[in-house]
């Protein structure tokens, strides 16, 4: 079996270096050759990607090597039509079980045309819906027509569609012509063994971009009058106006730049809480990671969220975020069950070894191998 990643539009491997997710983004793709899978990565990168991951058995093709890159992203994308055509020079399609696996929506344009010219199978992954997200964030009609129409082709082209939770498989399906093509496949997460972690109980740690998405005025907002100090992760153009409202209420705020993401699981287990004040999200990495680093798990009551956390492994709110705060402080919740629960959630749905067996189930009934 040789499976051929098409990257997201303009990504690189070089973009996973310096966003810190590289470590964990190839742990599938080493888990597969493992099991005697060839893997060849297909990224938006140049000469600088081959030197990444030399010392890899997965093979690399920059797309900026054997296509000159502009520095208009517009001509990039009416060139990348004709990359496919390239690649087929490159890449060997002899395989009879080829499968092209796409990464997010953006892009999916290569790898269908791809699967055109090759008879490969496509499986395509997408962590969250880019149109029902430019619903929620309201674009404009044009964006939202140019990702509908995006999705449903990429559907109709692809042999296997996956989303991250049930509540998106839902939402495609009542609204796009979709077979039984939509699976479920939510995203990992590493289970370290248990131990004991001395822990901030007066600090909240949240991990996101500094968007409008992820809703931090709510969380500064709330957590004043509570006692607890704020730590966020993260980076984006909203900082300022974060630290100015911080400091207007005057509550500890303190932001720290992304780091590696192997760094980041250490964070976690610095915490008792974790919090989510996102108004919109997919299947949250972050806080499956906090989950299974022990953090007691605080998160705006969204449908997403609820299929993780349910009633049991986590705390859910919704417009009662500073009272659950107070309560926190006060030590009001049964937390050594909730975080009982959040464990075992975590093993039973989420975990490393489960998920990635079931990719590998998924690449073999593309071809039916036994």
């Amino acid at each position: 079996m040789h499976i051929v990643l098409f990257f997201t539009f303009d990504y690189s491997l070089k973009t996973w270096l310096n966003s810190g997710h590289i470590t964990r983004e190839l742990k599938l793709y080493d888990y597969l050759t493992t099991r005697g899978v060839e893997i060849s990565f297909v990224t938006y990168g140049d000469s600088s990607d081959l030197e990444i991951l030399k010392n890899s058995k997965i093979k690399i093709f920059p797309i900026y090597t054997i296509s000159k890159k502009s520095k208009y992203k517009i001509l990039n994308f009416v060139k990348s039509f004709l990359i496919p055509f390239k690649l087929k020079n490159h890449i060997d399609t002899s395989s009879k079980k080829l499968i092209i696996k796409q990464n997010q929506l953006l892009g999916s344009w290569v790898a269908i045309i791809f699967k055109i010219i090759s008879g490969a199978k496509l499986y395509t992954r997408t962590g969250y819906d880019m149109y029902l997200f430019s619903v929620k964030e309201g674009k404009n009609l044009l964006k939202k027509i140019v990702y509908f129409l995006l999705t449903q082709i990429t559907i109709s082209f692809s042999d296997s569609y996956i989303v991250t939770s049930n509540s998106d498989a839902k939402f495609l399906k009542n609204r796009f012509l979709t077979s039984k093509k939509i699976l479920v496949r939510p995203n990992w997460v590493d289970v370290p063994i248990e131990a004991e972690h001395e822990r901030y109980s007066d600090r909240l740690l949240s991990v996101g971009r500094l968007e409008k998405q992820k809703n931090f005025e709510e969380l500064i907002l709330s957590a004043k009058k509570t006692g607890f100090k704020i730590d966020i992760y993260g980076e984006g153009r909203l900082k300022t106006d974060l630290e100015k409202l911080s400091k207007s209420l005057d509550i500890e705020l303190n932001i720290f730049n992304n780091i590696e993401n192997e760094e980041l699981l250490n964070v976690y287990q610095k915490y008792k809480y974790f919090i989510s004040t996102s108004n919109f999200e997919g299947n949250s990495k972050v806080i499956l990671e906090a989950m299974a680093n022990g953090c007691l798990v605080i998160a705006k009551d969204i449908e997403n969220n609820r299929e993780v956390l349910g009633d049991e492994s986590g705390l859910l709110y919704n417009d009662n975020l500073n009272e659950v705060l107070i309560r926190c402080m006060n030590d009001e919740y049964d937390k050594l069950n909730i975080l009982n629960n959040s464990r075992n959630t975590i093993i039973k749905y989420y975990s490393k070894d489960k998920i990635f067996s079931d990719y590998l189930s998924d690449f073999e009934d593309l071809y039916e191998i036994k």
